[in-house]
């Protein structure tokens, strides 16, 4: 899969965006990473036939999970050393410039001239988080809110610009922060409300989830 995107590219590279870019870096760091241990069609085939690898509680290295938070701790902290070099972004007219894009506006705000004071708290508030993400994304005590801040800054650019592609690469790229205890816990409620929902309201036993639990690890 990596060998195909890396191809697609390189195809026409002038098509070629920060959307691109990011898949890349991190679709290199999977290729070293057992991402497919836990939910793939891989452990289920391994599963049928008995295989040991298909427990998800088999320890595997993880320093590729951690070159990807290296990744994308780096992608903010260069985008936002450009961004402090650029007079319109110093000046808080960047937002405003941007939105005047036609191919990328989907025409949410008609003139964004009408919107000066948003326009310059988007602009700053851009570089505050891209700023600060590199610090906060390693900082356990605060790293839930940098991840929040990174998604509120993404979801602008969603509904503002349209560069979808680019956002989803780094809301990827952010599960490689979360515990996998967090995820376990949000999977495990997402299937209970499932379940409650399916059952007319009835209480249902809800099968294990696939992913360790804290619980299970200090077991």
């Amino acid at each position: 899969m990596f060998a195909s995107l890396v191809l697609f590219q390189e195809r026409d590279p002038f098509m070629v965006y920060g959307a691109d870019v990011v898949m890349r870096c991190v679709g290199l760091w999977l290729l070293f990473l057992d991402s497919g241990r836990v939910l793939s069609v891989d452990r289920l085939w391994r599963r049928a036939r008995g295989d040991a690898r298909a427990d998800p509680q088999t320890t595997i290295p993880l320093w590729p999970m951690r070159a990807i938070q290296v990744q994308v701790a780096l992608i903010y902290l260069i985008a936002f050393g450009y961004k402090i070099r650029c007079e319109s972004w110093i000046d808080g007219s960047a937002v405003y410039y941007a939105l005047h894009l036609r191919d990328l506006n989907p025409q949410l705000i008609a003139d964004p001239g009408h919107w000066r004071g948003a326009m310059i708290l988007f602009d700053y508030g851009t570089l505050a988080v891209e700023g600060m993400l590199p610090l906060m994304l390693f900082y356990r005590p605060l790293r839930m809110w940098g991840l929040l801040a990174g998604a509120a800054m993404h979801t602008g650019i969603d509904v503002f610009m349209s560069i979808r592609f680019f956002s989803l690469s780094m809301y990827c790229a952010y599960l490689a922060f979360i515990d996998p205890e967090k995820i376990a816990e949000a999977v495990n409620a997402i299937s209970r409300a499932w379940g409650y929902l399916v059952a007319g309201g009835r209480v249902v036993r809800q099968p294990a989830s696939p992913f360790p639990t804290k619980a299970d690890s200090d077991a």
